[in-house]
């Protein structure tokens, strides 16, 4: 499913509102990512134990949730150029697969991405043609990554 070059400008417009508080933005993802999902923060052995309400002042979870961020900036700055694209998706899901991260991680995280940029955005700039964009991108990065984290070891 390939995106129109509206679609690829919408995405890149509203990612540029949240890429101004990589921080801020990459921590509210996550603390939501594991409100949403309790068992995740346990996946990770750098701050499994720190209690929630102390983490954004991990300096090992703000900097794996400024690394995410930064890595979504880079997908969203490679949209118009498939090649670099899939490379850094097929990476990205080998590093995820040496974790054991799953596809149904993937999507859980796509319901909690979606959820910060209504919630931060808001319905003016999240429309409807802004989610179908931001489908149609979550789709292909699902297309890239879904064999990866599915094949066998």
């Amino acid at each position: 499913m390939s995106l129109t070059a509206a679609e690829k400008d919408i995405v890149r417009n509203t990612w540029a509102l949240v890429r101004t508080d990589v921080k801020g933005n990459g921590s509210d993802l996550f603390l939501r990512l594991f409100d949403e999902n309790p068992t995740y923060q346990g996946l990770f052995k750098a701050f499994k134990d720190v209690p929630k309400a102390e983490l954004r002042g991990n300096k090992r979870f703000v900097a794996h949730v400024t690394n995410v961020m930064y890595n979504l900036s880079m997908l969203v700055d490679n949209i118009d150029d498939t090649d670099v694209l899939v490379e850094m998706l097929a990476k990205m899901g080998d590093n995820h697969n040496r974790h054991k991260t799953t596809l149904q991680m993937f999507v859980n995280l796509k319901t909690s991405l979606f959820g910060l940029l209504v919630d931060k955005l808001g319905p003016t700039v999240m429309t409807a043609d802004a989610v179908t964009a931001w489908d149609k991108t979550y789709s292909v990065i699902l297309s890239v990554v879904k064999p990866i984290l599915e094949k066998p070891e």
